[in-house]
């Protein structure tokens, strides 16, 4: 089924809620091609199923259909609709199933799909649900929170999937925020009518245009724009997407037609007998055609209702709204599975209108597919893996850590990196003079120098072989690379060089722009290690948890290690032969900016032989929105040069590859099969020889899933005074049954310590295995390498690599931004089909950074 536009050559497609409205068009006029005795499922896109072939004439057929606007009645809209037999789905795939015949990995992938979409039908075509993504929502009556500018509406998960036990309806909870259709002024009293920007603005009593705009950024709301017809002045209201604010109407001015008369914002609108009510409001700048600019009083912008808000959790501490939402969206376990098992029950406080059940009730039968979907969730066997010993130098007998914990202070780090002079430059606003930041900064600097030497045991010399150890500089001159770049030259390369030099900046909270172009100066051209902090996080000398976790970030990066497994992470006899990888793609908001992409590759060492505690990596840029490494066989050559360095010797032969790849979905792993695996068997045969390549082991690592366990057992559930945490799943739980693939290699395995909400375990799919791995020898070397992550005293949800990854990914944007701004990536094409289509971002980094965890 195929929609395009057809009196607009230039809209773009239309959305999932559109296509629906015109296939109920299409059908209503159109009884010949679908009689009723028909019926229909639609995925909102491009594929229509039916339980019957339809009375098309002809292999494929067109038809026109108009709609009216939403918006405004006397617009019309125009498409064409051209639906074509694709291919009939076998449904005694179905009844073999059914009946025994076949296996569950047998289902034609066809079929699990239609009947998916059959199931989310009912929800489609409900008033009652708002679609978004895979995800439906209901509005909450009375969930409003008048101190910020949207309400959270619950909603739920639902697909299908083929496991072990059969085809299995996955259901999990959902939270999200919508903008409201309502506003609260700053007497408290609502504001009823039309949402407007303005009415947002002062519904916000602490109005910030900063924090508003990331707010309202990228919103869609209604605007009137006049046209005559006739002599006649009509409004017709059209869409926008807001990009940013402007000044007061009358401030803002622009040209009228093609002329090059100039008038303002405020007459323009006074001349179409528009009033502007609240002139000291600013306006609205929305997004539309390349060198046109559509400034808009923010009272005449009407926000679309209902409209999803996105919700960035990067600075949640400084957004109550999105500490909000975090917190209705980290429920316990247990409250967690009363309200999907309530979905599945379809007793949902008697709020769920009738007639319109969240899911297909219990041995219901879903028109034209006869299923029968169970109401109880599906019962594992689990199995609790042992947490690996932990030696230090403190504690070389080893330490068992506690729910995946353990106490820093009892074991100190096991190696420490040498720090042979540091210095903190703090970038001070233009108002604080040197005085008042000498008293915020000397109490956190001999705190740290304490915690360092004494509580970690790290080797960081005094900073008095530089002259001055605390330098300041004005906040001002962040956004200026030129300016920057000289200021802290003169800094840094003036002091005498004693082998490593650690740069320690700390931050002013609104001076935080500058960090790309820190990082780019000292990293990639005085080649020394840095550490950045915040000073609203340090000021009063820093509390003891947060200057622990700065000191072991700092230790990594001179080459220390904070613990290594007793026993090494993987099994005695090849594990001195064995290489651990990670790899992460990584995408920018904005579509037009390059992908990301980092493969790490794990250093040996003879003093921790086979604990993975090194790595180094390697990042590129690529085209945007492309997943799969373009450059994978390169990088990984690149990397296993600093690994036979690390050892010392020419000749070191590899027996086994372990790779860790993260963010990648299923249906792309075929591709990944034919490219990164075949990528990386032609690097280590470059490296180490066709008849002697290491065997290959590829692990995907799937953290965005909707699978949630929960237990019954206290055996099975964390030790805490907390009871929220107390209902969490201990670490090492793993389930590799029922809900897993019927016919692959996959197990789901909860490694860490939830902090809060319920847990959520990772999915491991074995992709490729030439190393035969046992059942439970891989899942067991990937719980150990969760305690082998540096920055933290504590077992993290993924394996350590796929984590400095992805660290080294973010990395790579910081580095991407400040070259972008400095205007060195201006002539470069990152189209696959023209050259040079990536970018090799390491390659920017001093000899002395390149291969150390600078990313940690």
């Amino acid at each position: 089924m195929k929609i395009e536009r057809t009196n607009n050559e230039h809209a773009k497609p239309p959305i999932r809620s559109k296509c629906r409205a015109i296939k109920a068009v299409l059908k209503t006029r159109h009884s010949d091609i679908f009689p009723a005795n028909l019926t229909t499922f639609y995925d909102g896109s491009q594929t229509l199923y039916t339980t019957g072939r339809l009375q098309l004439h002809g292999p494929e057929q067109s038809f026109d259909v108009q709609l009216r606007d939403a918006l405004n009645r006397n617009l019309q809209e125009d498409y064409r609709v051209t639906l074509k037999d694709s291919k009939q789905i076998d449904l005694e795939g179905r009844y073999a199933f059914v009946n025994g015949i076949i296996q569950t990995y047998d289902i034609p992938q066809d079929l699990v799909q239609a009947l998916d979409v059959a199931m989310r039908e009912a929800m489609t075509c409900s008033n009652v649900y708002f679609e978004h993504g895979k995800r439906f929502f209901r509005d909450n009556a009375g969930e409003y929170n008048e101190t910020s500018y949207g309400k959270f509406w619950d909603g739920f998960y639902q697909t299908l999937k083929k496991t072990m036990q059969g085809l299995a309806v996955n259901v999990n909870k959902a939270v999200a925020a919508f903008y409201v259709d309502r506003c609260v002024a700053k007497n408290g009293s609502v504001i009823n009518g039309a949402p407007t920007v303005a009415n947002y603005i002062m519904s916000n009593t602490n109005f910030s245009e900063a924090e508003t705009m990331s707010q309202l950024r990228g919103a869609t709301v209604v605007v009137g724009v006049p046209q005559q017809s006739n002599g006649t002045r009509t409004f017709i209201k059209k869409t926008f997407k807001i990009e940013t604010f402007a000044g007061r109407p009358r401030d803002v001015f622009f040209k009228l037609g093609d002329t090059d008369q100039e008038i303002s914002v405020a007459d323009h609108f006074e001349q179409t007998g528009r009033t502007i009510q609240f002139g000291d409001l600013p306006c609205v700048k929305l997004q539309s055609a390349p060198g046109k600019n559509v400034m808009v009083p923010s009272e005449y912008c009407l926000l679309l209702t209902p409209q999803h808000i996105r919700v960035s959790t990067e600075k949640a501490e400084q957004n109550a709204f999105s500490k909000g939402i975090i917190l209705k969206a980290s429920s316990a376990p247990h409250v967690t599975r009363a309200t999907i098992q309530r979905l599945m029950t379809n007793q949902n406080n008697n709020q769920q209108p009738a007639g319109q059940p969240l899911l297909p009730r219990p041995g219901s039968t879903p028109q034209g597919f006869q299923m029968n979907v169970s109401a109880d969730m599906t019962q594992v066997i689990a199995k609790l893996l042992d947490s690996p010993l932990l030696c230090s130098s403190r504690r070389a007998d080893g330490l068992v850590p506690n729910d995946g914990t353990w106490n820093i202070l009892e074991t100190k780090v096991a190696r420490a990196g040498r720090i042979d002079s540091w210095l903190i430059i703090t970038f001070k606003p233009l108002r604080e003079d040197e005085t008042q930041c000498s008293e915020a900064i000397n109490p956190f600097r001999q705190r740290l120098m304490t915690t360092c030497k004494n509580d970690l045991g790290i080797d960081i010399l005094k900073e008095e072989r530089f002259k001055r150890p605390l330098h300041y500089v004005d906040a001002g001159i962040l956004d200026n690379y030129g300016e920057l770049y000289q200021s802290l030259r003169a800094i840094i390369t003036h002091s005498p060089n004693y082998g490593t030099t650690l740069v320690i900046f700390v931050f002013w909270a609104h001076s935080y722009s500058g960090y790309q172009f820190v990082k780019h100066i000292c990293e990639c051209t005085l080649g020394v290690i840095t550490q950045c902090c915040k000073y609203d996080n340090i000021k009063n000398g820093a509390s003891k948890p947060y200057l622990r976790n700065l000191a072991l970030k700092i230790n990594v990066k001179a080459g220390g290690t904070t613990s290594y497994l007793q026993g090494g992470a993987i099994a005695a006899g090849s594990r001195s032969r064995c290489i651990v990888m990670g790899a992460d793609t990584s995408h920018a908001g904005k579509g037009e900016d390059p992908a990301v992409t980092a493969v790490v590759a794990s250093l040996a060492s003879p003093a921790l032989n086979g604990n993975f505690q090194k790595y180094a990596a390697r990042i590129r840029l690529q085209a945007p929105r492309v997943e799969l490494i373009q450059d994978f066989r390169v990088m990984a050559q690149e990397l296993l040069g600093p690994l036979r360095s690390s050892l010392g010797v020419r000749d070191f032969q590899a027996t086994r590859v372990i790779m860790f790849r993260d963010g990648v979905s299923e249906g792309q792993f075929e591709d990944m099969l034919t490219q990164e695996v075949e990528s990386l068997r032609a690097a280590l045969a470059d490296v180490f020889g066709t008849a002697t390549r290491p065997r290959i082991t590829w692990v995907v690592v799937q953290k965005r899933h909707n699978t949630k366990l929960f237990t019954d057992d206290p055996n099975l559930r964390m030790n805490s005074n907390d009871p929220n945490r107390r209902s969490q799943l201990k670490p090492g739980l793993m389930v590799d049954e029922k809900i897993t693939h019927p016919a692959d290699f996959d197990f789901y395995l909860c490694s860490h310590p939830a902090p809060k909400g319920t847990g959520k375990p990772t999915h491991y799919h074995v992709l490729y295995d030439e190393n035969g791995f046992g059942a439970l020898e891989l899942p067991t070397l990937v719980n150990r390498l969760c305690y082998t992550y540096a920055r933290c005293a504590s077992a993290v949800s993924i394996p350590a690599p796929t984590f400095y990854a992805h660290l080294a990914a973010y990395r790579g944007h910081q580095l991407y931004t400040a070259l972008r701004k400095k205007g060195e990536l201006s002539n470069l094409n990152f189209q696959p089909d023209q050259l040079p289509a990536t970018y090799d971002l390491s390659g920017q980094l001093t000899a002395g950074i390149k291969d150390t965890m600078f990313f940690c």
